[in-house]
């Protein structure tokens, strides 16, 4: 069972790359997961309510203080809310720290 076997639910993937944006949005929807792409990472903030999504999902283009940014704002906002960051070699690691008990 994979990281990605545990997140049922919405996504957001987050990266300004349309392709592999694409490329992390399409394994999540065949697992069931109903994710969208946004490939304006920077406006995510205020184009979307995070508390609408379960899963928030970093492309490698995210990776660094903007995400780590986002993610305390998200998290403000939705304690609930699951990370997942996307290295360079599209390898997934859910976050370790979460917000909520």
């Amino acid at each position: 069972m994979s990281a990605l076997d545990r997140y049922p639910g919405r996504g957001r993937v987050l990266d300004s790359d349309s392709a592999v944006n694409r490329s992390v949005v399409e394994p999540l929807v065949a697992r069931g997961v109903d994710a969208q792409g946004f490939t304006r990472p920077d406006e995510a903030n205020d184009r979307f309510d995070v508390r609408d999504f379960d899963l928030v999902v970093f492309g490698r283009g995210v990776l660094g203080p903007l995400s780590e940014r986002l993610k305390r704002a998200f998290a403000a906002d939705n304690p609930d809310i699951r990370f997942v960051d996307v290295d360079r070699s599209y390898r997934c690691r859910a976050d370790a720290r979460r917000s909520g008990p």
